[in-house]
């Protein structure tokens, strides 16, 4: 990368104790002026130690070239180093600190170079343009290098064009991240079902292919569950009164009642006098359930009817299926028979082509 900072390692032997040493840079035969200090580390008696340097001008710099430190003003040499660390500015404070903790690691060949870099890219991932940026490295050495990794399972290649990793130390912080986002959301809102799926989304704020494969894993690993794109964890059960337990045997009857015809949030709100946000908490745990179905737009039907009308379809001849020949089976009219046939797409039961459902 084009620069103007970068950390090194170096052997070097300096007239004079400084706090920051003024000297000439030699980097691939050009002579920059510039300067650098030395990084206070925890490791005692450093032979090679660490230097944070700042060029004149930004020059272009990459993880494992070496370079030779003159004198300013003079040909003669005080040392020689190896570029551990490009960098968009000078690091300070904490980031300094963080720094020193990393430059030891990246001493090694480019396959720990590499492994470092995606440790320390964390929950974002790593992406192929910044490795080719960091370091002195083609696509074509750097994929077989990727490929290594993931099979010593330090590393999870997301995708191959471009290449985009995520260590697998990041992976695992993020899942144990998200639970116990979710488990600290039950704690303040233990009258909520869940928090809302893109809730948790917009509070990490990954790449989508992360945040999808956190998901998959955590539902695989039954860390959490899903219900009508609410997030819990596994054993979380929402805690209910005696009259709210009552209550929600009123609405899965309404919902039975309703035989095919949707019970809609404003009929359950008129019955029931419930706020928006309750009668959905109870909604959602009625569906946890497995006593009713809920469309994305808002259909509501009980199970035991929806179970009924999958049974049929899938019995009849044929594979496919018209609006009006459902709406004969069915007995309803076209109000009800279109939404109910969207809810049976989501399901994946059926699959509209044109004006009609082909029977999957």
């Amino acid at each position: 990368m084009k620069t103007s900072f970068f950390d090194a390692v170096i052997e070097i032997v300096l007239p004079k104790k400084a706090h920051v040493h003024d000297v000439t840079f030699v980097l691939k035969k050009e002579k920059v002026p510039g300067s650098f200090s030395f990084y206070e580390t925890e490791i005692p008696d450093l032979k090679k130690p660490f230097i944070a340097v700042s060029l004149s001008k930004p020059k272009t710099v990459k993880w494992g070239h070496s370079f030779d430190v003159l004198s300013p003003g003079s040909e003669k040499v005080l040392g020689s180093g190896k570029i551990l660390y490009p960098a968009d500015q000078k690091p300070t404070g904490k980031e300094a600190k963080k720094r020193t903790t990393l430059l030891p690691q990246l001493l090694g060949d480019k396959l720990d170079m590499l492994a470092v870099l995606a440790r320390e890219k964390g929950i974002m991932g790593l992406r192929e343009k910044e490795v080719l940026e960091f370091a002195p490295i083609t696509r074509k050495t750097l994929l077989p290098l990727c490929q290594k990794l993931e099979a010593e399972g330090q590393i999870r290649i997301l995708s191959f064009s471009p290449l985009f990793l995520l260590s697998h130390v990041s992976f695992e912080f993020l899942k144990e991240k998200i639970t116990m986002f979710i488990r600290r959301h039950h704690e303040t809102h233990p009258d909520e079902q869940g928090i809302p799926k893109n809730d948790v989304k917009q509070k990490f704020d990954l790449p989508d292919r992360i945040w999808l494969l956190a998901l998959k894993h955590l539902f695989r690993e039954k860390q959490i569950k899903e219900v009508e794109k609410r997030l819990s964890v596994i054993d979380f059960e929402m805690a209910l009164t005696t009259e709210e337990e009552d209550l929600l045997n009123r609405l899965e009857l309404m919902c039975l009642e309703g035989k095919l015809h949707s019970v809609s949030m404003e009929d359950f709100k008129r019955r029931f006098n419930l706020s928006a946000r309750r009668l959905q908490n109870l909604l959602s745990l009625l569906a946890e359930r497995r006593k009713i179905v809920q469309g994305e737009d808002g259909f509501i039907l009980h199970a035991h009817w929806l179970e009924d009308l999958v049974s049929k379809i899938r019995n009849l001849e044929g594979k496919e299926l018209s609006v009006g020949q459902f709406k004969e089976m069915t007995g309803l009219s076209r109000k009800y028979a279109i939404p109910l046939l969207e809810l049976l797409d989501q399901m994946k039961v059926t699959r509209r082509r044109g004006s009609t459902r082909e029977i999957l």
